[in-house]
């Protein structure tokens, strides 16, 4: 069961580098501006999220989880072939957006259905198992995204069209996978859970990503814009952005899998919240795009550490039978406030744009947004693990450093 949903995830994570990575880039070529990119943005975040809830109640309610896997990702794959057939801006933004909806179908059962199979003391070697698998097959579709880009015209929006198509026919194969596997036994819910009856640790997790993430959000549409107008970028290095992080990710991936069972996920919640505070700033004053290029790097190892700190936390703190509502409402919070912040970064780059050059305004909204990841990120100094762990990060330390002290006498 578990292989089967890992290669599940594997075929869904090859199509989606292989392809939604690129929407932006697409309709960029064809002719979006600042607030294209920040409606799409906006709506696509929410979207992601918010259809997450009635979904996972219903997951719950049933005691199903393979049907809404099976939907979510067949439903994202035709809208991945629709999308190749039409050049009218806001036609592609509503097919984008009904495949965030879908997505948003697909996230929390699968979620779910992880914290069903994997026991509480392996969770983090088998979450990042999953997730170094997932990050391989990640890795194939960029490298495909790639080598379509490399052989194609250096700034056509066609070129973007063949890996649309290919990451379609990865989540169709992802939907194959899912209909060979058998659904697990469990009690089904009669009723939604309340916000007041959830875990405290995990409400107070839900506020601060909340306030980090509406200030994380409005820099998103102005990243497409800095590489493709600004930095000049072609779609070769559009397909190296995706490759970079990926590569770092699989690199550190299984370290942090087995140093989170030991310490727990707090700290690296901490650490992801707090190198991604420099984004903004990078973006704000790259000269060239190799100085994204390093900057993916960054990112790759504090996506390491969201692939299994974020997911084990919530999983710490919720019951087996709202699992699904859990990560429902999780992601319904990110993708309301992802929504605002997203749509206002766009709007307030259009306003900008009527008093300074595009350059200068998108650095107001940059530093906007930097300052405000700062303030936020300090909130999360004071998150506490809802469960015990073998250790903490600076018992380790203390621990390997006393071993060294040891070697060194001896010698």
């Amino acid at each position: 069961m578990i292989r089967l949903l890992g290669a599940n995830q594997a075929a869904y994570s090859y199509g989606n580098n292989a392809a939604v990575p690129f929407f932006s880039y697409y309709l960029i070529r064809l002719g979006a501006g600042a607030f294209h990119l920040g409606v799409l943005s906006a709506l696509q975040n929410l979207l992601t999220n918010a259809v997450q809830f009635p979904s996972a109640y219903l997951s719950d309610k049933m005691g199903k989880r393979l049907p809404f896997i099976a939907a979510g990702l067949g439903i994202s794959g035709v809208m991945l072939l629709l999308i190749t057939l039409f050049t009218n801006l806001w036609v592609i933004i509503f097919l984008i957006c009904i495949q965030a909806a879908a997505i948003s179908i697909y996230f929390p059962s699968w979620s779910a259905m992880m914290g069903d199979k994997i026991k509480g003391g392996d969770r983090g070697f088998v979450l990042s198992e999953i997730a170094e698998a997932s990050i391989i097959a990640g890795i194939m579709g960029a490298v495909s995204a790639l080598v379509f880009l490399s052989l194609s015209s250096g700034m056509s929006a066609s070129s973007f069209r063949l890996p649309f198509i290919v990451g379609a026919f990865s989540f169709f194969l992802a939907v194959l996978f899912t209909s060979m596997a058998k659904e697990v036994k469990r009690k089904c819910v009669k009723r939604v859970t309340k916000v007041s009856e959830l875990d405290p640790n995990f409400k107070h997790l839900m506020k601060i990503q909340c306030a980090y993430n509406l200030f994380m959000s409005f820099s998103w549409p102005l990243f497409p814009l800095t590489i493709a107008k600004v930095l000049d970028a072609s779609n070769t290095d559009i397909a190296f952005l995706t490759l970079i992080p990926m590569v770092a990710t699989a690199l550190v991936q299984p370290f942090i899998g087995k140093a989170m069972d030991r310490t727990g996920p707090v700290w690296l919640i901490q650490a992801s919240r707090f190198i991604f505070v420099a984004v903004p700033f990078v973006y704000a004053f790259a000269p060239d795009i190799r100085v994204i290029f390093a900057l993916c790097v960054a990112e790759g190892i504090s996506n390491a550490m969201i692939n299994v700190a974020f997911t084990a936390y919530i999983l710490d703190s919720s019951p087996p039978k709202a699992r699904a509502e859990y990560f429902a409402y999780y992601n319904l919070g990110i993708g309301i406030v992802t929504f605002i912040g997203a749509l206002v970064g766009g709007m307030a780059t259009i306003v900008l744009l009527n008093y300074y050059e595009l350059w200068t305004a998108m650095l107001i909204v940059y530093m906007f947004s930097g300052a405000g990841r700062f303030a936020t990120s300090l909130l999360f100094l004071g998150l506490k693990d809802s469960k015990d762990y073998p250790s903490t990060p600076l018992q380790i330390a203390y621990s390997k450093m006393e071993m060294v002290r040891l070697l060194r006498r001896r010698h």
